[in-house]
C-alpha cells in the first residue's frame, strides 16, 4: 500500500462519524413526508386523545409562536386535517377552541407557495373579530409570508423535550410518551443532522484520488473473499461443489446439497477490537440435524443460538483477531454442515441406462 493511502486512513479513522441512531419511524418509513408529520402532529395537538397527554402538545406550539399558552382555553378543541377552502387550496392543520382559531401550514421540502391569504381570510371569518394564529412550521422558522408567524421544528421539539421531562413518572413511561419521544428524535434527525460533517466534506475534497484507490482496494478485497472462501470449503469437502454471493454485510457460501443452508462469513468493528465472525444457517433443518448442530455449535463451539421462524442460527461469539484463523473455523464449520447434508450423487451411467430399459 502506498504511503499516500495509508496516511489517509489513518486520517479517516478519526473523521467518520458513528452509525446514525436508529429510530421506530426511521425503521418504519422512509426519511420525512409533511402528510404522516401533520397526521400525527395532528393526534398529539388532540388534548381528549388517548395518548392522556392532554394538551401538552398544543400549549408547546403555541408557545413558540409566541402566545401565552395560559390565555387559550383548551376545553372543546377540534384539530383538522386538509380544511378545504372555498377560495381555494387546503389548510394542512385547523386547531378550533373557545374564542381562538390556529392554522398551521407544514412546509419542509416545498416552497411557501400555498394561497396563505385565502387561508387567512378563511380562518377570521369563522371567529369574525378575533384575530387568527397564523403559523408556517418549517426547519428554519422563517417565512415572508405578512401577517403569518414563522415557527422552526427545532424550537418545538426542544419544547416538547422539556414539557416530556417534567411529566410524572406514571405518564413518562406511558406508550404514547415512548411514541412522543421517537417521533421527536425522528425529527430531529431527518431535519436536522448532515449526512456529512463540514470537517468531512473538507477531507473528502481533499483526497478524493485516495477515497478512489481505496474504494477499488475494497472492492478487489470482496471479489479475492468470494473466490477464495468456496475454494476452501472446497479443500475441507472434496467432491462438494461450493458457491458464494456477496450480501454486503457479510459472503455467504454453501455447498450445491446444502438446500438454502449456509455459512457467513463476516467482519466486526467493536470499539476496542476488530473482529470476524461466521454465522451458520440451517434452514428449515430435521430435528435430528437440529439436535446434532445444537450439540456440536452451541454445546461445544459454545456458538451464540437464535432460532428464527423457518431456520437456526449459530454464530461465533469471541470472534477471530486475523483472518487466517477464521478460515480454519470456516473449513471446519463447512465439514460439519456437509456432514448433515450427505452429497446427492448424479446417477451413473450404468444405472440411466437402466432405468431407460425399463
Amino acid at each position: 500500500m502506498n504511503e499516500a493511502l495509508e496516511s489517509m486512513l489513518v486520517e479517516l479513522r478519526q473523521i467518520v462519524s458513528p452509525p446514525r441512531v436508529r429510530t421506530l419511524f426511521g425503521v418504519g418509513g422512509r426519511g420525512y413526508y409533511e402528510n404522516p408529520a401533520s397526521d400525527l402532529l395532528a393526534f398529539f395537538m388532540r388534548p381528549d386523545e388517548v395518548h392522556e397527554l392532554e394538551s401538552l402538545f398544543l400549549e408547546a406550539f403555541l408557545e413558540c409562536a409566541g402566545k401565552k399558552a395560559d390565555g387559550y382555553a383548551m376545553e372543546g378543541v377540534m384539530v383538522e386535517r386538509e380544511v378545504d377552502v372555498p377560495a381555494g387550496g387546503r389548510i394542512d392543520l385547523l386547531v378550533r377552541g373557545p374564542g381562538w382559531v390556529l392554522v398551521i401550514e407544514n412546509k419542509v421540502y416545498h416552497h411557501q407557495a400555498n394561497p396563505f391569504k385565502n387561508y387567512q381570510d378563511y380562518a377570521a371569518e369563522l371567529l369574525k373579530g378575533i384575530a387568527p394564529v397564523l403559523v408556517v412550521l418549517s426547519p428554519d422558522g422563517q417565512t415572508d409570508q405578512k401577517g403569518w408567524v414563522g415557527v422552526s421544528y427545532q424550537s418545538y421539539c426542544q419544547s416538547l423535550r422539556r414539557r416530556l421531562d417534567s411529566l410524572e413518572l406514571a405518564l413518562s413511561t406511558s406508550k404514547w410518551v415512548l411514541f412522543a419521544r421517537e417521533w421527536i428524535l425522528h425529527l430531529e434527525l431527518e431535519l436536522y443532522t448532515s449526512p456529512m460533517t463540514t470537517e468531512q466534506i473538507a477531507f473528502a475534497d481533499q483526497h478524493l484520488k485516495e477515497l478512489e484507490q481505496a474504494k477499488r482496494l475494497h472492492a478487489d478485497y470482496r471479489a479475492f473473499l468470494m473466490d477464495r472462501l468456496p475454494r476452501l470449503l472446497g479443500e475441507a469437502v472434496p467432491g462438494e461443489t461450493f458457491h458464494a454471493s456477496d450480501h454486503g454485510w457479510a459472503i455467504r457460501s454453501a455447498g450445491q446439497s446444502w438446500g438454502r443452508s449456509d455459512l457467513a462469513f463476516w467482519y466486526e468493528d467493536r470499539p476496542h477490537e476488530k473482529l470476524h465472525q461466521i454465522t451458520v444457517y440451517l434452514v428449515e433443518p430435521s430435528e435430528a440435524q437440529c439436535a446434532a448442530a445444537q450439540e456440536e455449535l452451541r454445546d461445544r463451539s459454545k456458538m451464540k443460538y437464535s432460532p428464527g421462524r423457518s431456520y437456526k442460527m449459530w454464530v461465533t461469539v469471541d470472534g477471530f483477531p486475523n483472518r487466517e484463523a477464521a478460515e480454519q473455523e470456516w473449513m471446519r464449520l463447512g465439514l460439519f454442515v456437509a456432514g448433515l447434508y450427505p452429497k446427492i450423487e448424479p446417477p451413473s451411467n450404468e444405472t440411466a441406462d437402466a432405468r431407460l430399459v425399463s
